[in-house]
């Protein structure tokens, strides 16, 4: 037998040996009627538990998650405190079942278990990298956990659910004769007053721990809220308060801290309609981090008059403030209904009869900017009024690039374009954004300036380093000025467009082919843009087997209507036909689905049945429907800018 002198076995790392001896404790532990199984390779979960019922043995269709957390360290103080990353929190809050943190401490082989959404993290989430998640003693496991956790467990996926009943029933009770100095019956009675508010939503109820849903802990250094078995939140009062804001302020405050809580757990509808009724009255909903919290909940309701009628009540109450400002994205996020558009603009015109009778510019700029960029696309005329009396009282606006982009844009739906490349102009000069000058140089194809516009295009495609989607139907109007100019001979124009249609009144199916390339040359000279010129230049081409010129016809009209959908189609035809860049291709493609959705799948079936007999139709229709699937999705932005004195100012994101 041979010996190998001074080789060493490799040892298991302590680590492993830990992870293995936490899951057979938590598997030797466990009731009968849960079933542990491993997985090893998701994320921040190392298994899931699948419940039987008790008497059939079959399963109930009740899963949760369990992240195994195991542990050498002998002070259990620290033993039972769990650091996490905030992607961990993240993570667990993305999934839709529970999540059972499971503490084995190895010194003494106890096992501890919490839900994690039972853990509070407002707090310990607030401006850091991580966390840390805590046990108490009371979470070390006994003969009852089991039944203790399936009632919790049950209690979530019917507080979880799409219905919960109303209304909620509530207790509150107050650790102390006092709190802050006031008698608790006074603190009691004002915070019932305020739930009458809501009586169909919240019941107070004078009821155990056991009978209620809701629970109200109150000391003086904390207010508890606390949904049973699905989770709390904490609202700190460990600096005094004085008795006015404790008898006029607190009780709302509870309310909103309810209102986060039921938010946080898919119930935003709820929890609108409390935010919008207290939160006016609310000193905690000042805190940005609340506000943040109220906004989030706000923009996922259905009905966004709830995000209006609270920000009217702090308008009415605080006169413009940034608070009230923000509560008012997602009703300029969503579409809304006709109802609740002519809510948000009586709201708008409101502020603007409040602020006029006072003294504040500012206050007055800021409401009249609003309501312009409001209905800017709607009602263009009307919002330029309200875009000269926001440079009225605040000068600096003309100062603003965004400001002056966006009278551009106003200019260029009315159909004045000269006027458009010139506030465009005005707002690059400002050190306005790159896209901008893509828009001045749409605004001088429009205005018959094709020259111009097709070097602008080339200046705006040479600072761009890649291109995405935004990019595409520019990266196509820079290539049919092109083709227009070459066909046209035109580089400058003074565009009739009634002049060109006309020519088309009345004409003859029957025509001859040369006189129909006539009366689109006649048409052209009229305005070198009309689409329906264009159309029918493609329909002739491609009658005299002049499938290039078709194409590039048919992708001119489609790039200048953008709403001829047959336009976009046969382009598609000819150019897969003609072999051209894939590249190209790929642009239409998208700046096509982009434009007119599923209609466009649509139509390019009925194009592709047209077809001589052979054309592959089904396999041509899924393919196309397949590249459509894994197109880039265009996101329209949801921005905010923060004034500061003068022209400066601060955009912010708030798409996410």
């Amino acid at each position: 037998m041979l010996k190998h002198k001074g080789v060493s076995v490799p040892k298991r790392p302590r680590q492993h040996e830990l992870e293995t001896e936490s899951r057979n404790a938590f598997q030797a532990i466990i009731t009968r009627t849960w079933l542990f199984r491993d997985m090893d390779q998701d994320y921040g979960i190392d298994g899931q538990v699948e419940i039987f019922d008790v008497v059939s043995k079959n399963s109930t269709g009740k899963t949760f998650n369990v992240q195994l957390k195991a542990t050498d360290e002998k002070n259990v103080k620290k033993a039972l405190a769990i650091r996490f990353p905030i992607d961990t929190h993240d993570y667990y809050h993305s999934l839709t079942i529970p999540v059972l943190i499971v503490r084995y401490h190895s010194p003494t082989k106890r096992i501890y278990v919490r839900w994690y959404h039972l853990f509070d993290t407002y707090y310990a989430l607030k401006g850091k990298k991580g966390f840390t998640f805590n046990f108490v003693k009371s979470d070390r496991w006994d003969k009852d956990t089991p039944k203790k956790l399936q009632k919790q467990f049950d209690l979530y996926r019917q507080f979880t659910s799409a219905q919960i009943s109303l209304p909620i029933k509530l207790s509150i009770n107050f650790h102390g004769a006092k709190f802050h100095g006031i008698l608790s019956g006074l603190v009691h009675s004002a915070v019932r007053k305020e739930i009458s508010k809501l009586h169909d939503v919240i019941s107070c109820e004078n009821l155990n721990g056991d009978n209620v849903e809701v629970r109200i802990e109150i000391d003086n250094k904390k207010t508890v809220i606390l949904i049973q078995g699905v989770g709390d939140t904490t609202l700190h009062t460990s600096r005094r308060l004085q008795e006015k804001t404790v008898l006029e302020k607190y009780p709302s405050d509870v309310l909103v801290g309810l209102g986060i809580l039921l938010d946080k757990f898919g119930h935003s509808d709820i929890a609108a309609r409390i935010l919008s009724e207290v939160g006016c009255n609310s000193a905690i909903i000042k805190q940005r981090e609340v506000l943040v919290r109220v906004l989030r909940c706000l923009s996922r309701t259905t009905d966004v008059t709830k995000a209006v009628e609270l920000a009217d009540s702090l308008f009415a109450k605080h006169g413009v403030t940034f608070d009230a400002e923000l509560l008012l994205l997602p009703a300029y996020k969503k579409s809304l209904s006709a109802r609740e558009r002519e809510f948000l603009l009586g709201f708008m015109e409101r502020r603007i009869q409040r602020v006029e009778v006072g003294t504040d510019n500012r206050e007055k700029s800021i409401a009249h900017y609003n309501l312009g960029r409001y209905i800017c696309h709607t009602e263009p005329l009307k919002a330029v009024t309200h875009y000269r009396n926001a440079a009225k009282y605040d000068p600096d606006y003309l100062k603003r690039n965004y400001f002056l982009a966006e009278l551009g844009g106003i200019m260029f739906e009315s159909g004045h374009f000269r006027f458009a490349s010139r506030f465009y102009e005005r707002a690059i000069d400002l050190g306005g954004e790159n896209k901008y000058i893509a828009l001045k140089a749409d605004s001088l194809l429009f205005a018959g300036n094709y020259e111009m516009a097709e070097n602008v295009f080339e200046i705006y495609l040479d600072k761009r380093k890649t291109i995405d989607l935004d990019d595409i139907e520019w990266v196509m109007k820079h290539k049919v000025i092109g083709e227009i100019r070459r066909i046209t001979h035109f580089n400058v124009q003074k565009r009739d467009g009634l002049g060109a249609m006309r020519v088309f009144d009345g004409v003859d199916s029957k025509t001859s082919a040369i006189e129909q390339e006539k009366e689109i040359e006649i048409a052209l000279n009229f305005d070198a843009l009309c689409p329906l010129a264009w159309f029918n230049r493609g329909v002739t081409k491609n009658k005299s087997k002049e499938f290039q010129e078709a194409f590039i016809s048919f992708l001119t009209t489609a790039v200048i209507s953008r709403i001829d959908i047959e336009a976009w189609c046969n382009s598609i035809i000819l150019g897969l036909n003609l072999k051209v860049d894939t590249t190209t291709i790929s642009f239409i493609l998208q700046l096509a689905y982009s434009i007119h959705g599923e209609s466009f799948i649509n139509e390019m079936h009925r194009i592709a049945l047209t077809q001589p007999q052979g054309f592959p139709v089904a396999e041509f229709t899924n393919k196309l429907s397949d590249m459509v699937a894994i197109l880039p999705k265009e996101k329209e932005p949801l921005e905010v800018r923060l004034l500061w004195k003068g022209s400066y100012f601060k955009k912010i994101n708030l798409s996410n």
